[in-house]
Formats: structure tokens, sequence, C-alpha cells
């Protein structure tokens, strides 16, 4: 399909690319630390919306139903050859082990607890449920992947 600028915010993958945008460039997006602010950059073509357009329609093919443009390695950039469509499945495995590795969460329960857990290559690995933070705190050193010293605390 010949794209132009006319018409173009109309296109379904318009709002895709205006959401790569901001999470890399716009500092007051909520995602911008996950993206821009971990040096997460959109390649100089996909700057122009037909140009990324055209790519995914062109290279990618016609979006499978239920599918989005996701990034082949995550903490790579939005480019050409990191460019694929994934299924909510699919981006679900996609994901860093980013963060301290341990959150607070309210279970069923209503109690306040604290879970220690790491996404590694996909799965989630759970070790634990603890009362407080400082607890939590130690478990996720002792469990974490790559090693304390390579986490923010």
């Amino acid at each position: 399909m010949l794209l132009t600028r006319k018409g173009i915010s109309k296109h379904p993958l318009y709002n895709t690319w205006v959401g790569m945008m901001q999470r890399c460039y716009n500092k007051n997006h909520t995602a911008y630390k996950h993206y821009g602010g971990r040096g997460i950059i959109v390649c100089d073509e996909w700057h122009d919306s037909v140009a990324f357009i055209t790519h995914c329609e062109e290279v990618l093919g016609p979006r499978p139903p239920g599918h989005t443009h996701d990034r082949i390695d995550n903490d790579g950039n939005y480019e050409l050859v990191n460019s694929r469509w994934a299924s909510k499945s699919e981006q679900m495995k996609n994901k860093r082990s980013y963060g301290k590795g341990y959150r607070y969460d309210k279970l069923l329960c209503g109690s306040r607890k604290w879970k220690v857990q790491w996404t590694i290559g996909g799965k989630v690995i759970y070790y634990g449920t603890y009362k407080t933070e400082e607890e939590a705190k130690k478990r996720a050193k002792e469990t974490c992947p790559q090693g304390p010293e390579n986490y923010s605390w």
C-alpha cells in the first residue's frame, strides 16, 4: 500500500509509532525509564511515521490477528533488524529481569507481603513471600541471577 502523509494518523499502526517515539524520547512518559531512560532509541529511518508503517507492512507482512509490533531483543533499539509481529504470550516471554527482583504485593487474603521473584529467559522463578522489605531484599540478593553487584538496590 502506498502511504502518504495525508491521513497517516488514521492508519492502524500510527498509534504504535507514536507510542514508540513517546517511550523513547518523552521524559515525561510513564514508561520512559524503561525505554529512553535506559538508552533505547528509534533508528533514524523510523523517525518518519510513513517509513515505519511502510516497513511493517512490506517487510513484516500483514499483521496477524492478535499480534503487535515487538522488538526481538528487548534490550535492543527499535530498528529494522530487531522488529517482528508478536502475540501477547510471545511478548510476555520477551521481558528483562529489571528492578530489584522483589515487590510489594497485596495477596488474596488481604495481607501486605513482599514477594521475591526473578524473570529469567521469559520464565518467572518464585523465591517466596516475606513479611518485611528487608527480608525480601536479603532473599533477592541471595538469588539474583547476575549477582547483587549488577542491580541497584
